[in-house]
C-alpha cells in the first residue's frame, strides 16, 4: 500500500475559502493563511466551538494549536493579529482549564523551584567561597606581614654582627662595647647610622664615645 500526500503551501491558501466550506479542521492552521482578521477567526472560532460542545477537551486542543501558529504567523498584520488574540481571549478559560496546559504549567512550577533551589545553594557556595577567600587574604596579610618582620629582623641581625665585627677587627678592646651597645638597637635607620658613624672614626676614643650607652 503506497500513500500519495499532496502538500499544501498554507502561506498561499484563503482562509475564507475553508471557512465558508466549514472545513473545520483546518481551522487550528487558519491564522497560517492568506485572508486572515479578527471577523473572520471570530466566526471560525464560534463554529469550532459549536463543533467541539461536549468535547472542551478537543476544542481546547484546536485552539492552542491555533494560538501557537497565531504567534508564528507572519501572514497578518500586527494590528489584525493584536484584534484577533482579543477575540480569542473569550475561550481562554477553556485554554486555562485543558488538562495539558495544567501539566505544563505544574512541570514549569516544579523546574522553577529546582531552579531557585539552586540558585540559593548557588549563592551559599558563593558565600562560603567569598568567606574562604576572605580567610585566605587575612592569612596572606599575616604571612606577608611576617615576611616584612623576619626580613627586617635579618637586617638587623645583619647589621649587628657588620658592627661587632668592624670593632672587633679595628678595635679589638672595645668589641663587648659593641656587643652591648648593638644588644639594644633595633632600628635599621639607627644602627646604619652608627655603623656609618664608627667606620669613619679614625681614633678608639672616638668609637668608644659613640658605643656608649645612651642616655634615656
Amino acid at each position: 500500500m503506497t500513500f500519495d500526500f499532496l502538500e499544501i503551501a498554507l502561506f498561499q491558501e484563503d482562509a475564507a475559502y475553508y471557512v465558508k466550506e466549514h472545513l473545520i479542521g483546518m481551522y487550528p492552521v487558519l491564522p497560517t493563511m492568506q485572508g486572515v482578521d479578527h471577523v473572520l477567526m471570530r466566526k471560525a472560532m464560534d463554529e469550532l466551538f459549536e463543533f467541539c460542545r461536549g468535547r472542551e477537551e478537543r476544542f481546547a486542543e484546536q485552539f492552542v494549536w491555533m494560538e501557537v501558529l497565531l504567534e508564528r504567523t507572519e501572514t497578518i498584520a500586527v494590528r489584525e493579529k493584536e484584534r484577533v488574540r482579543r477575540e480569542l481571549q473569550v475561550y481562554d478559560s477553556l485554554w486555562e482549564n485543558h488538562p495539558r496546559v495544567k501539566q505544563i504549567r505544574a512541570e514549569v512550577a516544579a523546574s522553577k523551584a529546582q531552579f531557585e533551589k539552586r540558585i540559593a545553594q548557588l549563592e551559599a557556595e558563593r558565600a562560603q567561597f567569598e568567606k574562604r577567600i576572605a580567610q585566605l587574604e587575612a592569612e596572606r596579610a599575616q604571612l606577608e606581614k611576617g615576611r616584612v618582620q623576619l626580613e627586617t629582623e635579618g637586617e638587623v641581625h645583619g647589621l649587628q654582627h657588620a658592627i661587632v665585627t668592624f670593632v672587633r677587627v679595628r678595635y679589638p678592646a672595645l668589641t663587648e662595647m659593641a656587643q652591648q651597645k648593638v644588644a639594644h638597637l633595633h632600628n635599621l635607620d639607627a644602627l646604619n647610622f652608627l655603623l656609618e658613624q664608627i667606620s669613619v672614626q679614625t681614633t678608639e676614643d672616638g668609637v668608644r664615645a659613640l658605643l656608649l650607652p645612651t642616655v634615656a
